[in-house]
């Protein structure tokens, strides 16, 4: 049956036109969805929890004394703690993130593969390493010099690179930096950062525990002491308290400037993209309509002979069924073997971190289910109406 399908050139063009606005609609769906969730993640990873000022609008713009690292150390259940100042600069009129860390420190939470050089080490001055990604995309070399333009500050300093490397995370669209950096960069004193990424045991601590015992008063009381594990940086005492912080999740990293201040949430998202699905549904509708008049005319004379109008509906129900997941099947395909492409195409980045344009099996099946389920309604509803 399918065979003769595609022998009917009518059909075929048909299927190509309904699986190129299907595919479509899946790729306007897949935009909305990635970029929120992305946005929600952007600088950290998603197996790690982030401490920043809450009374900052995100990590990049928080800043914290360096002195909270041993509190945060000694809370049981805390695995490894590392921290970091994140700097938006530009080079070449392209956004770079400039991550500064503590190599010690960072090598004890994020496992790092060094493609080409070396890694950094206590001892370095400006230079970094930069990840895999970031140097594909702008043909970034060892041994090269950048000129950076810190956006914050207003600040410019040239770095080496020294190495390339590769996390499988985020992270290797960075360059990685000592921490002096970054807090020259930034415009920071030497004994604050902005903020620090912890992974913890759950079955020992969480979120909420952290929380209170960093926002304690015994805790934001205490003047700074240098920290352990030899950090390189020599903390000055300072009086006074310590800022609130705010203990999240990696991947609601940015949920302070995204849910409450733009007010875009899962429910915007979720309205954005059923109004996608309405919208395309009617243009497949109206793709059905046009290519099956003759099949129409078909239903017509079988009603008008007196066949019973469940039986006409069931026929054309099955009949749109067929056609509809051979155009899932081609749809899947394109999404598996052309997804590279299209996002090549669409260069679709956010602070020059790429967004990947994947939906995963749940997303792209209830999308499909929407998606038919009201073209079917439409089509059978206009006509049997």
């Amino acid at each position: 049956m399918i065979l003769l399908l595609f022998k009917n050139r009518k059909i075929l063009i048909f299927i190509l036109f309904f699986s190129l606005i299907f595919y479509i609609a899946l790729i306007t769906s897949a935009i909305f969805l990635n970029t929120y969730y992305f946005s929600l993640k952007v600088f950290s990873t998603e197996d790690t929890i982030l401490i920043y000022n809450s009374n900052a609008a995100s990590p990049i713009t928080s800043s914290l004394p360096i002195n909270l690292y041993d509190k945060i150390v000694e809370i049981k259940g805390v695995l490894a703690v590392s921290p970091e100042i994140v700097s938006l600069t530009q080079y070449n009129d392209n956004i770079i993130i400039v991550r500064g860390i503590d190599v010690t420190l960072f090598s004890k939470l994020q496992k790092i593969e060094i493609l080409e050089g070396r890694n950094l080490n206590v001892k370095d001055g400006t230079v970094g390493i930069v990840g895999k990604k970031l140097s594909e995309k702008l043909n970034l070399q060892v041994n090269q010099s950048l000129l950076l333009h810190a956006s914050l500050s207003n600040k410019i300093l040239e770095i080496k690179i020294v190495g390339k490397f590769k996390t499988n995370t985020i992270l290797d669209e960075e360059i990685l930096v000592p921490l002096f950096v970054a807090s020259w960069l930034n415009g920071y004193t030497s004994d604050y950062v902005s903020f620090f990424r912890v992974k913890i045991d759950y079955k020992e601590t969480n979120m909420e525990e952290i929380n209170k015992i960093i926002n304690s008063k015994n805790v934001t009381e205490e003047k700074p002491k240098s920290t352990i594990d030899n950090l390189i940086y020599y903390l000055a005492s300072r009086t006074g308290s310590s800022p609130p912080v705010k203990v999240v999740k990696s991947e609601r990293g940015l949920e302070n400037i995204i849910v409450n201040r733009l007010k875009i949430n899962e429910n915007v998202i979720t309205g954005l993209i059923i109004v996608i699905i309405f919208l395309f549904s009617l243009i497949l509708r109206n793709i059905v309509k046009f290519f099956f008049n003759e099949k129409e005319k078909e239903a017509d004379i079988f009603f008008k002979l007196g066949w019973p109008k469940n039986k006409i509906v069931y026929i054309f129900l099955v009949y749109l069924l067929v056609l509809f997941n051979i155009s899932f099947l081609i749809v899947l395909l394109m999404f598996i073997y052309i997804k590279d492409y299209i996002q090549y195409l669409t260069n679709l980045t956010l602070f020059n971190y790429s967004i990947n344009l994947g939906l995963d099996l749940n997303h792209f099946l209830i999308i499909y289910i929407l998606l038919i389920a009201l073209t079917v309604i439409y089509s059978l509803a206009t006509k049997y109406e």
